[in-house]
């Protein structure tokens, strides 16, 4: 699915899809499946709820944004993300900062174990929430995973890979959406 040079809003099917919005300020919903999606030039709105990825996230299955803009883009989710500390990581736990940013136990040193050791960092506390989100980052590209506030990594969790994007040091929340920096 390809947009134009205007201001699109392109909305994937069911299934593992490519949405490309082309020139302009676009608002692209990949919707269920392990979706490949691209903005194009300016600042895009990539939309997503729980369950896109349309099964277990892991480290095969997740949602890509091949051209992710930093400090322009925004992600949408379906409701208000939001950002849950925890100080006290180790191994298999994610220690979550105060802007967002997952810090791994040497050991979690693969896409697989930092995705559980980020859902059990969100989880930690015991006062975990829907959208609740974290990022990291593993060979160069980064992921931002939004939980749905239950204890363990099921269908209704996203994962979402921001493909060549490394360096990340802050997020930003504005009316529950996220841009990350």
């Amino acid at each position: 699915l390809i947009g134009g040079d205007g201001n699109d809003t392109l909305t994937g099917a069911a299934s593992a899809d490519a949405v490309s919005g082309g020139a302009g300020e676009d608002t692209i919903i990949g919707s269920v499946g392990s979706d490949l999606l691209t903005g194009g030039g300016d600042a895009d709105t990539f939309v997503f709820a729980g369950g896109d990825v349309g099964t277990v996230p892991s480290d095969t299955e997740y949602d890509v944004i091949s051209d992710w803009e930093t400090a322009s883009d925004i992600i949408d989710f379906a409701a208000a993300l939001t950002i849950v500390q925890n100080m006290a990581g180790g191994a298999g736990v994610a220690t979550i900062s105060a802007e967002g940013i997952c810090v791994f136990d040497v050991a979690d040193n693969t896409l697989a174990e930092r995705i559980i050791a980020a859902e059990a960092g969100i989880n930690a506390g015991g006062n975990a929430a829907a959208a609740q989100f974290c990022v990291f980052q593993v060979s160069g590209d980064s992921y931002v995973f939004i939980s749905d506030g239950t204890d363990g990594i099921d269908a209704n969790d996203v994962l979402i890979k921001l493909a060549n994007v490394a360096g990340l040091s802050d997020t930003t929340l504005a009316g529950g959406n996220l841009t990350i920096q």
